[in-house]
C-alpha cells in the first residue's frame, strides 16, 4: 500500500469528503490500514465526527478482517471528541466494544483509552455518552 495513496484517503476524510473516498476506495481500490494510529484514516473520520465516512471506510474492510484494536480507537477517540452519532454507529452497527476499550501506547492500554472516561474528562455530551453507552453495555 502506498502511504502517498493513504495521505489522500486521509485529507478526504478530514475534509468529510464522501464522495472522494468512496473513489478512492471503490475506483483508485485504495485499502483501509488496519493498524491504529492517528493517521489513520477510519480514525480521523471518528475524531471529526464523520459518521457516514465511518461506515464507508469500516464498510470496505471485510468483516473477519475488522480488527477490534481498530474499532477501539475509534470508539474511544469519538468519545473524547463527544460525537454520540460516531459512538452509536460503532457499538450498535460493529459491535465495539464499551466495557473494554482502550487506546494503546506502545505495550500499555492507557487509561483515557476508557469511553466514559474520556468523555468525562472531555465533557462534551458527556450525560448522553454515558447513557448511550451504558445502555448499550446493559444490553
Amino acid at each position: 500500500m502506498c502511504l502517498s495513496q493513504v495521505r489522500l484517503l486521509c485529507l478526504a476524510t478530514q475534509h468529510d469528503d464522501l464522495q472522494s473516498v468512496c473513489y478512492l476506495l471503490k475506483e483508485a481500490r485504495i485499502t483501509v490500514p488496519q493498524e491504529p494510529s492517528n493517521s489513520n484514516p477510519a480514525i480521523l473520520a471518528a475524531y471529526y465526527g464523520h459518521a457516514g465516512l465511518v461506515k464507508e471506510l469500516l464498510d470496505s474492510i471485510p468483516g473477519p478482517c475488522l480488527r477490534r484494536d481498530l474499532l477501539n480507537w475509534m470508539l474511544a477517540t469519538s468519545c473524547q471528541q463527544g460525537h454520540l452519532d460516531v459512538v452509536q454507529l460503532l457499538v450498535h452497527d460493529y459491535n465495539a466494544d464499551a466495557k473494554d476499550c482502550a487506546i494503546h501506547s506502545d505495550e500499555f492500554a492507557v487509561i483515557t483509552g476508557l469511553p466514559l472516561y474520556a468523555a468525562a474528562r472531555a465533557g462534551r455530551g458527556t450525560h448522553r455518552l454515558c447513557a448511550s453507552t451504558t445502555q448499550t453495555i446493559g444490553t
